[in-house]
């Protein structure tokens, strides 16, 4: 049950007790719940031992390489397991991923991907010893490119949920293109929300980039923890009026009705 306790915080934000008197219950029904097979696997074995019966659930959707890389599963070290492509290991504390093989490789393995299958695919929490024994095997990339890439590469016009509630948005930063593969809109976009704040109509408009590319580029910069809310973007201030002989001028200009 120790296990299923961590997999549960870590999935559903929840700690358990294990003193409450229907413990048992609810974590089974957790379990039951779960889009991790080796949570739902401990749920099965905990309920056939304690005679508690499993829910049935919904097969659970696939859901966006995105959406996993954008939630709480994945903000301690985690090894991503998937059924067609190699096991590798995501390390957000220190933006980094660890690899059996090339960063140029995985990326390769990811592109023709774009979902998962959350009944086939494992999220494995990963301890501080076998981090430290991981690095002596593995190579080390960073995190900043995989998030860039996929953000880019599988948006499909769609923002992820949390950059949906954002009124608008700006940058805290300017991205690494010195390392990261872009595009000129990439440019145009970053330094114009760099100068001001927009929603993505403003940024479409501002910038001429098409929906898809402001969506997909705010994703990324999201992915890679650049992206910053912004309540509102302010209307622009009215012009000051003219002061001194000249307004006097316009003023005389309007009521002899050659304004304009």
């Amino acid at each position: 049950m120790l296990r299923m306790r961590f997999l549960i915080k870590n999935e559903f934000g929840e700690l358990l007790s294990f003193q409450a008197q229907d413990a048992a219950t609810k974590f089974c029904e957790y379990g039951a719940r779960s889009s991790q097979p080796a949570l739902r696997e401990l749920a099965q074995q905990l309920s056939s031992l304690i005679s508690v019966p499993v829910p049935k659930t919904a097969q659970p959707r696939e859901s966006s390489i995105l959406e996993l890389l954008a939630s709480d599963l994945v903000e301690q070290p985690v090894r991503l397991v998937f059924t067609r492509i190699p096991a590798f290991v995501i390390d957000k504390p220190r933006r980094r991923c660890l690899l059996n093989f090339s960063f140029e490789e995985l990326l390769e393995e990811l592109r023709p991907l774009g979902t998962v299958d959350p009944g086939l695919t494992q999220v494995e929490p990963i301890s501080p010893g076998d981090l430290v024994e991981l690095e002596k095997k593995t190579i080390s990339a960073s995190l900043h490119g995989l998030m860039w890439f996929c953000g880019l590469q599988f948006s499909q016009g769609q923002l992820l949920p949390k950059p949906q509630s954002f009124p608008a948005f700006g940058l805290n930063r300017w991205p690494d293109f010195g390392t990261l593969p872009h595009a000129a809109q990439h440019l145009k976009m970053a330094t114009f929300l760099m100068r001001k704040t927009a929603s993505l109509d403003g940024l479409t408009a501002g910038t001429g980039a098409t929906k898809n590319e402001a969506v997909a580029f705010l994703n990324a910069c999201f992915l890679c923890g650049w992206l910053k809310r912004v309540e509102g973007v302010a209307p622009p201030a009215p012009a000051a009026p003219k002061s001194g002989l000249r307004g006097v001028i316009g003023r005389i200009r309007v009521r002899l009705g050659m304004s304009g």
